[in-house]
């Protein structure tokens, strides 16, 4: 992966192994404002920043919507086959799960509350590897 060169060990190593399951998708209309069926979840309880995952989707080349009234991004990927998108809203961070890749609400959930464990995860490697280096040089 081309994009990860440059990088420490830790990090070019890492992030293909817990956030490989996370692929982007040539979905240009999301789900935070469209009208397709998808279970609205909110992000676990102590999750990340909305800013340190706007880092690591970034990082890892997930497609970006752009802003729109009370929106300020939004990224589509599918995660273990499923289409989702993380945005971060004027009222928080927020995942959208399409409904046709899980049953109900509860798997919606569940899929999220693994999502935001890896990428809590890949955080604690940009943070320590990439942002810690980057913090002390300013």
């Amino acid at each position: 992966m081309e994009w990860l060169e440059g990088l420490p060990a830790p990090v070019s190593e890492g992030l293909p192994r817990i956030l490989g399951d996370i692929t982007g998708d040539d979905d240009r209309q999301g789900l935070a404002r469209s009208m397709r069926p998808c279970f609205r979840v909110g992000t676990p309880p102590g999750s990340l920043s909305p800013w340190m995952v706007w880092v690591l989707f970034t990082l890892i080349k997930v497609p970006q919507l752009g802003r729109t009234e009370k929106l300020a991004w939004e990224f589509v990927f599918r995660f273990r086959g499923v289409l989702v998108t993380v945005s971060y809203e004027k009222f928080g961070l927020h995942a959208h799960v399409d409904s046709e890749g899980v049953e109900d609400d509860q798997a919606a959930a569940a899929l999220v509350a693994d999502l935001f464990d890896r990428l809590g995860r890949a955080a604690t490697i940009v943070e320590k590897h990439v942002l810690k280096d980057l913090l002390v040089e300013q």
